[in-house]
C-alpha cells in the first residue's frame, strides 16, 4: 500500500531481510532453470540510491563477508555446487561455463572485462561492438568477451575486474552513483551422454546393452543492474554528469514505453518498440521472450522520495503483467536425435504388438522378415561392442542418416505385418 494506492506483487522484501532470504526467493529456481536449458533474466529497477547494486551484488566483494554480499555471487557458488553434483549423478556429464560483463554507457557499448578496448577520455568503445539478431531470432552481442570459467572464485574476480572500470561518479543523492546500465551474463553449455534403449521399456530383454544418446543444451543468466532513475534537481547534476542522467533516463524511459506496449490490452501487438534503445533491443529476449524474468524493485522509504518511490511501484506493477514465452534451448541436432529415437521405439513396439497378434492366430512371420529382424539385431549388438558412441562428440551426420534409415526398415516391417494380417 503506497498512500491510497494499493498494488499486487509477488514478494515483498522488508529492510531487514538478509541476502540470503533474497536469493533464495527470487533466484535459486531460475538458476536451476538454467540447468534445464531454460535462460533467465534478474532485473533490479529503482531510482538512484536505492540499493539496485547492492541487491545484485555487482559492487565490489572485496573485504565483504559472504553473508552481505548480493545475487550474482551467490549464483557463482550455487552454479558450481550444482554442476558438481550433476557430474557425479550422470553417466557422463560435460559442463562449460562462461561469463561476460556489458556497460551501456551514454548508449555506448563497453566490454567491461577487456578494459583496454575502452577509450576513457572520450568514453567510447574502442573495438567494435554490435546488436545482432540471430536466424533463429536470439539477440546476440557480437564483439563482446566471453571468458570460459570454472570455479565461483574465478568468476569473483572477473567480476571485481568489471566493477572496476565501470562508470560511476557522485551525486547529491548517492557518493557512488551508476552512470551505466550493467549486465552480467552467465552461459552455461551442457553435453549429457544417456543410456537409452532402443527396446520399449516394458519389452527389453535382460542383459541386452543400451545405447548412449548425447543431450546437448545450453542456456544464459543476464543480471541486469539498471542506472538509478534521477531527478536533476535532486541529485545537482551539471556538465557531463547531466548528460549522462539524460542518457539514463531516455533508456528507462524506452524501457517503460516496451513494458507499456507489452502489457496494454491491444489487439495488435505485434509493434513492440524494442529498437529505439540500445538497452531494450539487448534485453527483448528477456521482455516478452524466451526467458523467465524477475524484476526487482528497489525503493526508498524516505517521505521526501514518495514520488520516486510511486513511479517505481507502478513500474514493476505493469512489468508484472508481461508474459514471456520460455523455450528450452536445444542442440537441433540432438533434438533431432531424440525425435526418431522416439519414433523408432514407438515402431518397435507396434511390431512386436503384430507379431505377438500373428503368433496367437497361429500366423508364423514370413522367413524374410524374421531373418532381417534378427540380422539387425546383431548388427546392432556388433556395432555397440565394437564402436561405443564418443561421449564428448556431436550428433553427426552419419548417425541421423542412421536412425533414419533404421526407422524407415521398421516403418516397412510394419506395413509387411498389416498386411499379413488383412490376408488372414
Amino acid at each position: 500500500m503506497v498512500g491510497t494506492k494499493s498494488f499486487s506483487f509477488d514478494r515483498v522484501f522488508w529492510p531487514d531481510d538478509g541476502q540470503e532470504y533474497v536469493f533464495d526467493t527470487c533466484t535459486r529456481n531460475l538458476v536451476l532453470g538454467c540447468f534445464h536449458g531454460f535462460n533467465a533474466t534478474i532485473l533490479a529497477y529503482g531510482q538512484t540510491g536505492s540499493g539496485k547494486t547492492h541487491s545484485m551484488g555487482t559492487g565490489s566483494t572485496f573485504g565483504m563477508p559472504f553473508e552481505e554480499v548480493g545475487i550474482v555471487p551467490r549464483v557463482f557458488k550455487f552454479v558450481f555446487e550444482e554442476l558438481e553434483a550433476r557430474k557425479r549423478a550422470a553417466e557422463y556429464a560435460e559442463f562449460k561455463v562462461k561469463v561476460a560483463f556489458l556497460e551501456l554507457y551514454n548508449e555506448e557499448l563497453h566490454d567491461l572485462l577487456d578494459p583496454a578496448g575502452i577509450n576513457k577520455q572520450t568514453g567510447k568503445s574502442a573495438k567494435e561492438i554490435s546488436i545482432r539478431e540471430e536466424k533463429n531470432g536470439v539477440i546476440s552481442v557480437r564483439g563482446l568477451r566471453d571468458v570460459d570459467v570454472s570455479s565461483a572464485e574465478e568468476c569473483t574476480r572477473l567480476l571485481n575486474t568489471g566493477i572496476n572500470h565501470r562508470q560511476t561518479s557522485a551525486t547529491l543523492m548517492n557518493e557512488g552513483s551508476s552512470r551505466s546500465h550493467a549486465i552480467f551474463t552467465i552461459t552455461i553449455e551442457q553435453k549429457i551422454v544417456k543410456e537409452v534403449d532402443e527396446e520399449a521399456a516394458d519389452e527389453k530383454a535382460k542383459g541386452e546393452e543400451k545405447a548412449s544418446v548425447t543431450e546437448e543444451i545450453s542456456s544464459k543468466f543476464h543480471f541486469v543492474d539498471l542506472a538509478g532513475s534521477e531527478r536533476i534537481k535532486k541529485t545537482g547534476a551539471t556538465g557531463q554528469l547531466l548528460k549522462e542522467g539524460i542518457s539514463i533516463n531516455r533508456g528507462l524511459l524506452c524501457l517503460g514505453q516496451v513494458i507499456s506496449a507489452l502489457t496494454e490490452d491491444k489487439k495488435d501487438k505485434n509493434f513492440i518498440p524494442y529498437r529505439d534503445s540500445k538497452l531494450t533491443r539487448i534485453l527483448q529476449d528477456s521482455l516478452g521472450g524466451n526467458s523467465r524474468t524477475t524484476m526487482i524493485a528497489c525503493v526508498s522509504p524516505a517521505e521526501s522520495n514518495y514520488d520516486e518511490t510511486l513511479s517505481t511501484i507502478r513500474y514493476a506493477s505493469r512489468a508484472r503483467n508481461i508474459k514471456n514465452k520460455p523455450v528450452v534451448n536445444r542442440d537441433p541436432n540432438s533434438m533431432l536425435i531424440e525425435s526418431l529415437r522416439q519414433q523408432i521405439q514407438t515402431l518397435q513396439y507396434e511390431v512386436k504388438e503384430y507379431a505377438t497378434l500373428l503368433q496367437e492366430q497361429g500366423v508364423g512371420l514370413p522367413d524374410d522378415l524374421q531373418s532381417r529382424v534378427l540380422e539387425r539385431q546383431k548388427t546392432q549388438a556388433q556395432k555397440r561392442a565394437l564402436a561405443p558412441p564418443s561421449a564428448g562428440a556431436s550428433a553427426s551426420p552419419g548417425e541421423v542418416k542412421d536412425l533414419k534409415i533404421k526407422l524407415s526398415h521398421k516403418d516397412k516391417e510394419i506395413r509387411e505385418l498389416e498386411q499379413k494380417l488383412k490376408d488372414q
